[in-house]
């Protein structure tokens, strides 16, 4: 997926792919894209990720520059870290979200579920359909 790669793209497209990963997690008669929305905690994840990406980027260039104070850079560092331990925590939400959903669905379909005992063996059914069952009158005729 190319859009990753392109400007102002890359700030829509990933939380876009979430959001429908979630929306397509629901059994088959309740995936319709617009109907559902995710959870509120979806966006604010995002948010903070992209906040903590800023922050990054902020505090690498900060570090680089001599013209910033080293306190100020460290200051830019530090709350680069604490936004994306946030975003981590909100990422958690997110992910332990889609896999509750895609859960719940799998019970509903039983999917994982092993099916009822095997029946006869396909051989076995059509053996007695062509021949027919040994009986010990009809092998004494022979």
């Amino acid at each position: 997926m190319g859009s990753f790669f392109v400007p102002f793209l890359n700030l829509v497209v990933p939380y876009r792919a979430v959001k429908e990963v979630w929306q397509e997690s629901g059994p088959p008669g309740e995936r319709h894209l617009s109907a559902t929305n995710p959870p509120a905690f979806f966006p604010v994840w995002w948010l903070f990720w992209l906040l903590a990406s800023f922050a990054g980027n902020a505090s690498f260039r900060a570090s680089f520059n001599e013209n910033i104070p080293e306190s100020t850079a460290t200051i830019i560092s530090a709350v680069a870290g604490g936004l994306a331990i946030v975003a981590a925590m909100f990422a958690y939400l997110v992910v332990d979200s889609i896999d509750k959903k895609q859960e719940e669905t799998a019970a509903t379909l039983r999917l994982g579920q092993p099916p009822g005992p095997p029946g006869p063996p396909a051989d076995l059914l059509m053996r007695d359909a062509v021949e027919p069952a040994f009986s010990p009158a009809t092998s004494q005729q022979s």
